[in-house]
């Protein structure tokens, strides 16, 4: 027994010490400049549009110009997500990727990516334009929400498209980008009603920033994310990008 918790105790430490912000970050970093180069990349498994695909020859095998770019850092599940605007590439387009890092190497990738052609209601300019103006520093280490708050949130806000009567917490004003499409003060006006299922949601988690990103298949189907930033427990700002053709 006591050898087995001493294992445990090694395996944790070691995890933890991999999965710091710092080497996050700098896996962040590479990736951004993979992005540019248009190579350098690999995965263990790869996915684009939530199908199996090859870094080789998907949307990594050219380079792209990138712009605003932010991330999120999870040392819980030692994974990564990433939100590029690329209003000036061409074609314009946003993409954003979750990556999951074993033993300090990319265990699996996921990227989708949005272009005026392929996502729903999509202007990457017009998304590039929206994100920039938003507010989003590191919140102070005694005020940030917890893990389970932050994904409470966000599941109930996936919740609420299959049942209207679900509460979502949510500052005011709160602004959702989605597509072109910015929604303020109440960023859940317009969700509509009926049964839709957010399903298959797997999240990349930064309490530091209080933000949380979901791929999910929205309405059982379309591969999505959705990336909330909570404040004081109340949902601040959302980023949808949704990809109707793949």
């Amino acid at each position: 027994m006591v050898k087995l918790l001493t294992l445990s105790a090694l395996l944790a430490t070691h995890v933890a010490a991999e999965c710091t912000r710092e080497s996050l970050q700098k896996h962040a970093d590479t990736y951004i400049s993979s992005l540019k180069a248009g190579s350098g990349l690999q995965a263990s498994t790869y996915t684009e549009q939530f199908k199996p695909s090859s870094l080789a020859k998907g949307i990594h095998s050219k380079p792209i110009k990138v712009g605003l770019t932010r991330h999120l850092l999870d040392t819980t599940a030692c994974a990564t997500f990433s939100e590029i605007n690329a209003p000036e590439n061409t074609p314009p387009m946003v993409i954003v990727t979750q990556t999951r890092y074993t033993d300090n190497k990319v265990s699996k990738m996921e990227t989708l990516y949005t272009t005026k052609e392929n996502g729903w209601i999509a202007d990457p300019a017009v998304f590039a334009s929206y994100a920039a103006k938003e507010s989003r520093p590191m919140i102070p280490e005694g005020q940030r929400d917890t893990r389970a708050v932050i994904q409470s949130i966000a599941d109930a806000y996936f919740d609420r498209f299959a049942n209207q009567s679900v509460p979502v917490p949510h500052a005011s004003p709160c602004e959702r980008l989605e597509g072109m499409m910015h929604v303020a003060p109440d960023c859940t006006a317009g969700i509509p009603k009926g049964n839709m299922k957010m399903t298959n949601r797997r999240y990349v988690i930064d309490e530091a920033y209080g933000t949380v990103d979901a791929f999910v298949n929205f309405g059982g189907g379309m591969p999505d994310s959705h990336e909330f930033r909570v404040e004081g427990g109340k949902l601040k700002y959302v980023h949808a990008v949704t990809v109707a053709k793949s």
